[in-house]
């Protein structure tokens, strides 16, 4: 697993994390884009929902109740783009944090390789600490990428 920090200034942040997956990118994306899906694999998410239901496409809307840094967050946010079997691009709709992101699956000799991207715009006390925060969120996305692989390996070896 690597990741690709940058740091853009006045509380623009971005994070890129990989992962190596022992399963198809089909396999990958097919839990990728159900929403559904996320709380089994990403720290913090109390409930998830979105509209419609079944599988991502581009208009579809998440409504997530996130617990991070001793905070409940509120988040709203669009898929803006589907690349099917490759990407799903997302944005936030609304404060507290504007983000924007992408989950990514590419074919990785034999393997899947899963990414996870957000630009994030830190505001208030949270932008006074981005450093922090980042490091953060950063660390929580690893090991959520190492849950997800345990997961998705777990599910190809007991196959349909």
């Amino acid at each position: 697993m690597t990741r690709d920090p940058t740091s853009q200034g006045h509380g623009e942040t971005a994070i890129t994390v990989h992962v190596r997956v022992d399963c198809t990118p089909d396999e990958a994306f097919a839990f990728l884009s159900n929403y559904e899906n996320d709380p089994s694999w990403r720290t913090g998410v109390e409930t998830m929902r979105h509209e419609p239901a079944g599988p991502a496409a581009v208009g579809t809307r998440t409504f997530q109740v996130i617990h991070f840094l001793g905070r409940i967050f509120e988040i709203e946010a669009e898929v803006t783009e589907i690349v099917p079997g490759e990407r799903i691009v997302f944005r936030t709709m609304r404060d507290p944090l504007e983000a924007s992101g992408y989950r990514a699956v590419a074919g990785d000799g034999g393997a899947t390789r899963v990414t996870y991207h957000v630009e994030a715009r830190l505001t208030g006390l949270m932008q006074a600490f981005s450093p922090l925060v980042m490091w953060a969120y950063r660390r929580r996305t690893r090991q959520d990428l190492q849950r997800l692989r345990t997961i998705l390996e777990s599910a190809s070896r007991q196959g349909p």
